[in-house]
């Protein structure tokens, strides 16, 4: 390599135990939510109830708001999805999820 060029990032890829993990972290998150308000629930809450180390929690997320986050996003790329955009001009039948942005 040459003194100017950037060293090429590594591209890492999910194993089935990292998906599992963070799966358990989401499932865990939204458990919670339904028992209490979010600004009352822990990183302790969490990795207890999704039986999950501190240090591994931390490995995959800065904090429960980006454990919020990320699950959020995921749920809003799954719906996006499932529009077909081709149709979504004229089919108007989605146009509820919207109403209250208006």
């Amino acid at each position: 390599m040459f003194k100017n060029e950037p060293m090429p990032l590594k591209v890492k890829k999910d194993d089935r135990r990292a998906n599992r993990t963070k799966r358990s972290l989401s499932e865990a998150l939204v458990g919670l939510i339904h028992e209490k308000r979010f600004d009352d629930i822990t990183v302790q809450d969490v990795i207890d109830r999704a039986d999950v180390g501190r240090s591994t929690f931390y490995s995959h997320f800065r904090d429960k708001e980006d454990l919020f986050q990320k699950d959020w996003e995921r749920f809003l790329d799954m719906f996006a999805g499932a529009i077909n955009w081709e149709k979504a001009e004229t089919d108007h039948s989605f146009r509820w999820c919207f109403c209250s942005l208006t």
